[in-house]
């Protein structure tokens, strides 16, 4: 198991560019230029996409509802990934811009604190955890935890929907400010160092994928190389291979006596 974590200001970077792309989608406009009232309704860890030079993408867009939409989600019918629901949308009732809001402010607490927020042994238990909301003051399970990035996960994470933040991009502002908490300028650039390192044979493997490929031409989908495990940096060399300090320890808070 890599025993670190992604750096807290490089966390609040990439958080505020998924806000950033939330809040593009929640304004788009029809023909008639009447806002749409798009919601994605499914904004998790597996639908933010991070590639190697450092580009951030928000995918999946199959629950996404328009509010003026004709067809509806049938009564009792839920759609998307409980843990990461907003209680509005647990309970089935009406969904908007700040469903996602809240649903951001999930990811990115589990992130930046390693461990699953409302997930529970079974479907029932995690939506009640949902329908409580209650979030538990990461500055008390992580040590050294920045208090300024609690404040802005607590505020996206507001039971009630006029709590919270009232656009995505309200939010983005908020996690760029803290970005720059360690003093230092991000970028794709830093993004891309980080997951070349990470993900050393991955990316590899996928670079012999594309470059099959282009190469097969007759046979677009021949099965492509494998790439040798020995011309790849072993797991202890990784962190050492990472940008100075975008990696830390995974250090808990102390426990009360």
């Amino acid at each position: 198991m890599r025993r670190s974590r992604l750096r807290y200001d490089l966390i609040a970077w990439i958080g505020a560019r998924v806000a950033e792309g939330l809040h593009h989608a929640h304004e788009l406009r029809d023909e008639a230029g009447r806002p749409v009232g798009f919601v994605h309704r499914d904004v998790t860890p597996s639908n933010v996409l991070l590639t190697y030079d450092g580009r951030i993408k928000i995918i999946d867009f199959g629950l996404a509802k328009a509010q003026h939409r004709l067809s509806k989600t049938g009564f009792g019918i839920l759609k998307g990934k409980y843990a990461y629901m907003a209680p509005e949308q647990a309970a089935t009732s009406q969904v908007d811009r700040r469903t996602d809001v809240f649903a951001l402010g999930v990811t990115l607490w589990e992130l930046s604190c390693d461990r699953r927020l409302f997930k529970r042994k079974d479907d029932i238990e995690t939506l009640i955890a949902v329908g409580a909301a209650q979030v538990p003051d990461p500055c008390g399970l992580v040590m050294g935890y920045p208090r300024p990035l609690w404040r802005v996960l607590r505020r996206a994470m507001r039971r009630e929907p006029e709590k919270r933040y009232q656009t995505a991009l309200e939010m983005a502002k908020e996690l760029d400010a803290l970005s720059t908490i360690e003093g230092r300028a991000l970028g794709p650039a830093e993004l891309a160092e980080v997951m070349h390192a990470l993900f050393a044979y991955e990316a590899e493997r996928d670079s012999a994928w594309l470059a099959d490929a282009s190469l097969s031409e007759a046979a677009p989908f021949s099965v492509p190389p494998r790439v040798s495990a020995q011309a790849l940096p072993a797991p202890e060399e990784w962190k050492k291979a990472l940008p100075a300090g975008l990696l830390a320890e995974r250090r808990p808070a102390p426990k009360s006596r």
